[in-house]
């Protein structure tokens, strides 16, 4: 596999209750590269969001959690003036077609998982260039 092609160190907030899920996944992105902050819920993911803001760049959330699920968390970030892109992660049968953001379904192996928060957080490059040209 490839290492990060960004210039600098992306730094990716996982979201996921299951601590062995977290862990691996947080292996998986830290193994290329990437800077990885975890939260157990959605409820630590949002503070974590207010505290960082605009030094997080992607979420990767699962869906189904204690507190504050992965869609909540999603609903509460479009208030944010430059949201971070989400992607999320479910082993319950959900199919990406079926649902309105990225979804990697559980489990995925490393280049799946690595594919997405690549094209995520390019396309999220892509938009914050367009919004930055934009006139005020």
């Amino acid at each position: 596999m490839t290492a990060v092609p960004e210039s600098r160190k992306r730094t990716i907030l996982l979201v996921d209750d299951e601590a062995i899920v977290r862990s691996l996944t947080a292996r998986m992105l830290e193994d290329q590269g990437y800077g990885v902050i975890e939260a157990t819920d959605g409820v630590d993911a949002w503070s974590l969001l207010e505290s960082m803001a605009g030094r997080i760049d992607l979420v990767v959330s699962d869906i189904v959690m204690p507190r504050l699920d992965g869609v909540e968390l999603a609903r509460c970030m479009e208030i944010m003036p430059h949201p971070p892109p989400i992607l999320f992660m479910s082993g319950y049968g959900l199919r990406a077609t079926d649902f309105e953001w990225p979804l990697l379904v559980k489990p995925f192996r490393a280049h799946e998982l690595l594919e997405a928060v690549h094209l995520l957080l390019a396309r999220g490059q892509d938009d914050q260039r367009s919004s930055d040209a934009a006139p005020s």
